[in-house]
């Protein structure tokens, strides 16, 4: 009895001691995740998010053929080898491809790490039904599966699945028992108890999920008329220059919160051999916009002197801070950067340039070669370096006529600020006066800034 005991009890041990360590979910980890290249108009709303073993994606897109490529890192910190299975990626979508890209051998060795390329690619325009409020969102789970199993060159016992091992112990229980009632074959029954543990051979099995939220805009319309389309429209049309549809002089409104509604008109489409010089204003070059009236009142100068012209006047920093921040975020985004040349005052000898979203317009640019006949243009000393916009050249604004210049504030006629400093004067800058005509003077009048499309 006490030998049949031992044998039973011996029979139970086998597969406690040839029970290896489980699965360690710890052993495979993402290392990191890297952009590798946008094509198209695709961009990322946010760096992907690593979290575990879960990867995170956040892309716009907004035309077929715009794609992402990333690079992940898989770091193998096991004694094992594993089995990337490419094929266990979801492929496709409704509107979006996503591929899993790496080198002919999948296997990820024991300590090592391997690069695996996944692209995402917009390859079939979603369908005009499937957008809401002018979006399509495409959210999907991806996963990825890595695999110790019979696909990698050394197999192992390890198992992290307690079924198998209660399997394993009924049948060396049972085992057991036969050995004990059948003597004459208990060298077989232990033989095949024996092979057990090793015959059940389990696989680990890990998951990279890639979470994708891909954010397709609906296309934006071609440019019918300035003053209806949307802005995202008009930035679009300027920059593929696509503006036959638009004429210099059309007006559109704007809504500045607190500053009210105002409007706005294109001032000038045209770019001139001159506008390339680094030594030339781009305030009269290339698709410009001004206000058609007067969006504020405020000082220019901020003392009693008129030094440093424009690049230091309290005037530009207004309507760079106080009037831009009043723009809609998509108009924001699309003003470009405009080299700004402006005069000086008497009591210094060089021009400005600065560097502005926002700007006044120059004496030159609304009234051409206005004091040249009557022998002012030395009062100006940034003369040369601008030009009159396309608006004021069409409407044939000059010294003899004027009127037109006039804007008005809340309905009413009032003086409004170039940005031109008076060089014969210390502190005298250029109004436009009611009426149209012009004259140097200080105080609190009229904003009306101009920027550019580009």
């Amino acid at each position: 009895m006490k030998k049949k005991l031992l044998v039973m009890l011996l029979l139970l041990l086998i597969p406690i001691l040839s029970y290896a360590e489980t699965c360690d979910e710890s052993k495979i980890k993402i290392e990191s995740i890297n952009l590798s290249s946008l094509e198209g108009s695709a961009k990322e709303k946010s760096n992907p998010v690593i979290d575990g073993r879960n990867i995170n994606l956040n892309l716009n897109m907004s035309k077929v053929g715009d794609s992402a490529l990333y690079t992940v890192k898989v770091k193998n910190e096991s004694d094992e080898e594993y089995l990337l299975d490419e094929s266990s990626l979801t492929k496709e979508s409704d509107y979006i491809v996503y591929s899993l890209e790496t080198d002919d051998d999948k296997i990820i060795k024991p300590k090592e790490e391997k690069s695996v390329s996944l692209r995402v690619k917009y390859h079939k325009e979603v369908e005009e039904s499937d957008f809401k409020d002018g979006v399509y969102q495409d959210n999907k789970k991806l996963v990825v599966n890595l695999s110790n199993g019979n696909n990698v060159t050394s197999n192992n016992p390890k198992t992290g699945n307690s079924f198998l091992m209660y399997i394993s112990i009924l049948i060396m229980i049972i085992g057991s028992t036969i050995v004990i009632k059948v003597k004459k074959t208990k060298y077989i029954v232990l033989l095949l108890t024996l092979t057990i543990p090793f015959t059940v051979n389990a696989i680990c099995n890990y998951n990279i999920e890639f979470i994708s939220n891909i954010e397709i805009k609906e296309p934006i319309p071609d440019p019918i008329a300035f003053g209806t389309d949307s802005w995202e429209t008009i930035v679009k049309a300027v920059k593929e220059k696509n503006v036959n549809v638009y004429s210099v002089g059309d007006t559109r409104t704007i809504d500045l919160g607190n500053l009210g509604i105002h409007t706005l008109r294109i001032a000038n489409k045209s770019t001139q051999n001159e506008c390339l010089s680094s030594t030339f204003s781009q305030t009269a070059c290339g698709f410009v916009i001004e206000f058609a009236d007067i969006v504020s009142n405020s000082n220019w100068i901020s003392s009693n002197y008129s030094n440093g012209g424009w690049r230091d006047s309290a005037a530009r920093t207004y309507v760079n801070n106080t009037i831009y921040n009043t723009f809609p975020e998509v108009l924001k985004d699309a003003i470009i950067d405009t080299r700004v040349v402006s005069s000086h005052n008497s009591n210094e000898t060089e021009n400005y340039i600065t560097t502005d979203k926002l700007y006044l317009l120059a004496m030159r640019e609304i009234y051409g070669n206005y004091i040249v006949s009557y022998g002012f243009y030395s009062n100006d000393s940034a003369y040369e370096s601008s030009r009159q916009l396309d608006y004021y050249k069409s409407i044939n604004l000059s010294e003899e006529n004027y009127s037109k210049a006039e804007k008005k504030f809340n309905g009413t006629a009032e003086y409004w600020y170039t940005r031109t400093a008076r060089n014969n004067s210390s502190a005298s800058v250029y109004v436009v006066l009611t009426g149209g005509n012009y004259n140097g003077t200080t105080g609190e009048y009229g904003m009306s800034p101009a920027f550019r499309l580009g």
